[in-house]
């Protein structure tokens, strides 16, 4: 009774656990479904623009049921960096992204336009496309490797024979599925010879034309006997692409393809080529001939013609680089013996017997020349070294020491003809000023020694016979400072340190100038001299109160116009009076004979004065060049005739200036304009040796004479020599015999002997 009871229960129990049994497995069993995708309908391909390296196609989509997302694409490739897949609505869109926003309709078919840009490798390959990351597709991009050969039997290379102005005619094959617009240029030795523009047609032929233009620079000795086809890195057939919007443009730098070619090319039509071939061969033949003679005597002579050349060159420049320190005369003479020598090394010829002995003279002259110029040169350095130590203010005397020993060693190198002994005592003079250079303000016991008894001199000499002269009072009473300094020093401060040889040497050096002031005023008698010391006396005392080089300079300069008595205003009223001329030392003027002008005052007290240095006279020879000074020197260069090379007589107009010591310009006041003395001077040509003497001339004609005869007998076995051979060996083969034939090494071994 029980079970029955309870059997109720336990089927509804039963029951319920199969149901939700039977629910559990009817899930496990159910597949899940798949993610909504578009499909592609027909081909899915893009072809590469070779030009761009882009490529575009549709994509046609269709989709089961609505769908909006994002379209991705990915491209297989190794290349770096990738190339990237961008997507966009339609061919007139402007904007293209790697994400796409797609959206489909499943009653029609959704069009997208896929676009692949920055490929750069050759051969096929494809990209994943994805829905909202979902590869659904692939897209394949070709990459044609622009299989463009020639048609023949080497693909590979062109053969070709061209002749100037001739067409010739070959063809290239296209073995890709699309067409190519090409520019077309044919290259030999590296000149263009012809081009032109075609469209290779898609698996077919493309003929081009060539019509060369051979330069007659080009032409080459084997055109004169027969033409060889040569190949190398210059000869090729150039394949450019039209570039993207133009029709002919191209860039030469970077060629779709570059064919070899192996090419004969030809400028000579056959009219001219047997005639042109004799001449040459004829010619190279007496070039053998007259290659022994040159290897004998006149190479030797040339070689030494261009090292003596080559020193008086580099002359040429060191006389270029010399200051206006060095002064006219010298830096003339050394320009005019380097002229001299060029001269001298032009007047034989390097076949001449004489040339030895001319080249041995020209060599020991260059060797003198080139001591003067080293010497010149060192001069420059140590005035350039002492213009750089006068601002730290030096001793007076150490500086007019070392320029009494370069204008030592000026006179010495002025010469016109300098012996060894000359050399050596200017290379002294120019040795201890470098020296003294190199010590001034330094300690020197010898210097200090000499300045303390000047020091003393001075004290001595003033309190015995200037301290009480009421003249030299005033002066010290307007500049103290010099009779103070020297004050300071007794017997028992010797000798002098070098700290006080700047300050006591300027304190002597303007104590004698005011010493001898005192002196000239007491020693005159007349009234105007007088008033005129009196008149410039401040301007000195203005000169003494500086304390530098260039003010005590200024100082003794003036001293000495006191002592002339003639100032800078006695040249202007002679220079304006006209009482002054230009001179010229020479009698006559030569082509490159060394010359002198100086303007010259009538009155011998201005001629010698002090005061001209106050002035500067500022010269213009007519020539394009100029020179600074009252004194100068000069020479003159003819033109050469044009027609027959010989120098011409020629007309110049000297012409000087002048600034006053204030830096005017000295004017004429009847016009205003600057003051000018001229003065014509009419230049000869020297007498010229001929490049050929009358001997030279008469051998060279003699010697030519039996080389045509003797080259004749030569020129048909030599032709027969050079068909057998290659050019270049061929041509050798019969400079050979030129050069080794038996008649003319006897005839130019005579000429030697007999020369």
């Amino acid at each position: 009774m029980k079970l029955k009871r309870n059997f109720p229960q336990t089927v509804v129990l039963s029951a319920l656990l199969f149901a939700l049994f039977a629910s559990a497995s009817g899930q496990e069993q159910t597949p899940p479904n798949p993610p909504a995708v578009p499909s592609i309908i027909g081909p899915a391909e893009i072809l590469i623009d070779r030009n761009t390296g882009v490529g575009t196609t549709k994509l046609n989509l269709r989709s089961t049921a609505q769908l909006d997302g994002w379209l991705t694409g990915r491209v297989n490739s190794d290349s770096e960096p990738k190339p990237q897949l961008t997507f966009k609505t339609d061919q007139n869109a402007t904007n293209e992204d790697p994400v796409f926003h797609l959206t489909t309709d499943p009653r029609k078919i959704t069009t997208v336009v896929a676009t692949v840009t920055g490929v750069k490798q050759a051969g096929s390959f494809d990209a994943d496309l994805a829905f909202e990351g979902n590869d659904f597709g692939k897209l394949k991009i070709v990459y044609l490797p622009f299989n463009v050969t020639v048609d023949g039997p080497d693909t590979n290379k062109l053969d070709l024979s061209l002749v100037d102005n001739q067409v010739t005619t070959f063809t290239l094959k296209n073995d890709d599925p699309i067409a190519y617009p090409v520019i077309w240029r044919l290259h030999i030795d590296g000149s263009e010879i012809c081009g032109g523009q075609l469209t290779l047609p898609a698996k077919g032929l493309g003929l081009l034309q060539c019509k060369p233009s051979v330069p007659f620079q080009r032409v080459g000795i084997g055109d004169l006997f027969k033409a060889e086809s040569t190949e190398g890195a210059g000869r090729s057939l150039l394949l450019y692409p039209v570039l993207p919007g133009t029709s002919a443009s191209f860039d030469p730098n970077s060629p779709w393809k570059a064919i070899p070619v192996k090419a004969s090319i030809s400028w000579f039509g056959s009219s001219y080529q047997q005639y042109l071939g004799y001449f040459v061969i004829f010619a190279i033949l007496t070039l053998g001939g007259l290659t022994s003679l040159a290897l004998s005597q006149a190479l030797p002579n040339r070689l030494r013609r261009l090292h003596i050349k080559e020193r008086l060159s580099n002359a040429t420049d060191a006389t270029a680089n010399l200051t206006s320190n060095i002064g006219s005369r010298l830096q003339v003479l050394l320009r005019l013996e380097r002229n001299r020598l060029e001269d001298l090394l032009k007047s034989r010829n390097t076949f001449s017997p004489d040339f030895a002995d001319i080249a041995k003279r020209c060599n020991e002259s260059a060797t003198r020349l080139e001591s003067r110029l080293k010497l010149a040169q060192q001069i420059d350095v140590v005035l350039s070294r002492l213009e750089e130590k006068l601002p730290l203010g030096p001793p007076p005397r150490q500086i007019i020491a070392i320029e009494e020993l370069i204008d030592d060693a000026k006179v010495l190198l002025s010469k016109t003809e300098p012996t060894d002994k000359d050399l050596e005592m200017a290379q002294a003079a120019i040795t201890e000023a470098s020296n003294k250079v190199d010590i001034v303000n330094q300690t020197d016991d010898t210097f200090g020694e000499s300045l303390a008894k000047r020091v003393l001199d001075v004290q001595t000499d003033i309190k015995t016979d200037f301290l009480s002269d009421p003249l030299f009072q005033k002066l010290n009473s307007d500049l103290p400072g010099p009779f103070k300094a020297v004050q300071r020093i007794s017997n028992a401060s010797l000798p002098i340190p070098s700290l006080k040889y700047a300050e006591l040497d300027m304190a002597v050096e303007k104590l004698t100038l005011m010493k001898e002031y005192v002196m000239l005023a007491q020693g005159t008698q007349e009234q105007e001299m007088l008033e005129r010391l009196d008149r410039y006396r401040p301007k000195l005392l203005g000169y003494l109160q500086l304390h530098s080089w260039p003010a005590i300079r200024s100082a003794r300069l003036l001293m000495r116009q006191m002592k002339d008595d003639v100032y800078p205003s006695r040249l202007r009223e002679a220079l304006l009076a006209k009482s002054a001329t230009i001179v010229m030392t020479a009698m006559r003027a030569y082509h490159r004979a060394p010359l002198e002008f100086c303007v010259c005052f009538t009155s011998q007290a201005l001629e010698n004065s002090a005061a001209r240095e106050e002035w500067t006279c500022h010269w213009a020879f007519g020539d394009d060049l100029t020179e600074t000074g009252w004194t100068v020197s000069h020479y003159f260069q003819l033109k050469r005739d044009g027609r027959l090379k010989r120098l011409v007589q020629q007309d110049f107009k000297i012409k000087a200036t002048f600034v006053d010591e204030v830096g005017n310009v000295l004017k004429d006041p009847a016009t205003n304009e600057p003051l000018t003395l001229e003065k014509p001077v009419t230049v000869f040509p020297a007498r010229e040796q001929p490049f050929f003497g009358e001997r030279a001339r008469t051998e060279l004609l003699k010697l030519m004479a039996a080389l045509f005869i003797a080259v004749l007998a030569l020129v048909a076995g030599a032709r027969e020599e050079l068909m057998k051979l290659d050019i270049l060996p061929g041509l050798i083969a019969v400079f050979t015999i030129g050069f080794g034939a038996d008649t003319i090494k006897n005839l130019l071994t005579k000429t030697e002997t007999t020369s």
